[in-house]
């Protein structure tokens, strides 16, 4: 694997101190998913509103925490698609995207893992 994309399991593996903590404090699935769209939502309001070389470091933190939050999509994805097309709006799209689907699949998967925790 190259790019960004390599560094996502050892990012995964790094957050399951942070689920753990969340799973006994009964923390609902729906709320890491909704921090993720909102972060997703941030990202691509930056990306949006802000000239290229100031929306840079707010896009990579809020892509960042949208995969601690909800981790479906690689992290390279947005920003692949903005550099191709220089672009805010094919962004925008598969932030929804992505967001949209987490949000569809990631409570599932969330409640099985809480539930392993028990």
């Amino acid at each position: 694997m190259n790019g960004l994309y390599a560094l996502k399991p050892w990012y995964a593996a790094r957050l399951g101190g942070p689920r753990a903590a969340l799973a006994r404090r009964g923390v609902p699935p729906d709320t890491p998913i909704a921090a993720g769209v909102l972060s997703a939502a941030g990202a691509g309001a930056a990306l949006a509103l802000l000239p290229a070389p100031l929306a840079a470091a707010p896009v990579v933190s809020l892509l960042a925490a949208r995969l601690a939050f909800a981790g479906l999509a690689p992290l390279w994805l947005p920003a692949v698609v903005a550099a191709a097309t220089g672009r805010a709006v094919p962004v925008l799209v598969v932030v929804a995207v992505g967001s949209a689907l987490t949000a569809l699949f990631r409570p599932g998967w969330l409640w099985r893992e809480l539930g392993e925790g028990q």
